[in-house]
């Protein structure tokens, strides 16, 4: 087969799925410590691949789901997502940041005369997830892996994401998180870890918060209370909050 066939081929396979409702998203949402703040809005298409949904098995059914983000951080993405079944997700992005705001008062905390603030910062993002439920229990662990470039080598990279400094150039990042909850009606109450890792620079952060999410028709609350680290900034007593209004409907799980 050439690359020409198979190229029509991956096309018609595409466009021979079931496309559903495209599901659009704001985010506003700030956290104390470290201080940050951001807007983000999400756009995102679904076709199923298989589907065998029962009532006790919603989770028989496959997704494929791209999606674009545009953030208000000077951030925009595109992606897609593999749903090979509704609790496990595999997802591909890439993004460019094109930062401003360092600057700018109270967010000016970086050395800028040692470390790289400011210009474009791409990333490519592999991510796994999985969403496990049990009873009325929640289990969600995610490992994501981002690689950063920059154009300038010449000084550490200050990584406006994770708070903490890349090597000069760009690097590897490994992050792990795990969200472990009680649901009940449209409210969860539950905790939520993070740890990452640089592999060149070997600088770390992690957060662990007590969480609440409350879902009420399009709008979903979320507060979080816990405690942040790293080795960029002292162990402190840290706060975020999240709206997330939505219209249209995923059929994903998470």
């Amino acid at each position: 087969m050439n690359l020409r066939s198979l190229f029509f081929g991956l096309l018609f396979s595409v466009l021979s799925l079931r496309a559903l409702a495209l599901e659009m998203s704001v985010a506003p949402q700030g956290r104390s410590y470290p201080l940050s703040a951001a807007v983000e809005a999400t756009a995102k298409h679904e076709f199923v691949i298989w589907d065998q949904r029962t009532e006790g098995s919603i989770w028989k059914m496959g997704l494929i789901q791209p999606k674009v983000i545009v953030g208000s951080q000077g951030l925009m993405e595109a992606g897609v997502s593999l749903f090979p079944v509704g609790f496990l997700e595999l997802g591909f992005a890439h993004a460019v940041t094109h930062r401003f705001y360092y600057k700018v008062r109270p967010f000016d905390k970086h050395e800028c005369d040692t470390e790289i603030c400011e210009g474009a910062v791409t990333r490519e993002k592999l991510t796994a997830r999985l969403g496990l439920a049990f009873g009325d229990w929640v289990v969600q662990p995610t490992y994501q892996m981002v690689r950063l470039h920059h154009g300038d080598n010449s000084k550490p990279l200050a990584d406006e994401s994770e708070n903490i400094l890349a090597a000069p150039g760009g690097d590897t990042l490994d992050a792990y998180s795990v969200v472990l909850g009680h649901k009940n009606g449209p409210t969860l109450i539950g905790l939520y870890g993070r740890q990452a890792r640089f592999r060149d620079s070997e600088k770390k952060n992690e957060a662990q918060y007590v969480i609440a999410r409350l879902k009420l028709e399009e709008k979903t609350y979320g507060l979080g209370v816990g405690r942040y680290a790293s080795d960029y900034s002292q162990p402190g007593f840290s706060v975020y909050a999240t709206m997330v209004w939505t219209w249209g409907q995923s059929l994903a799980l998470f």
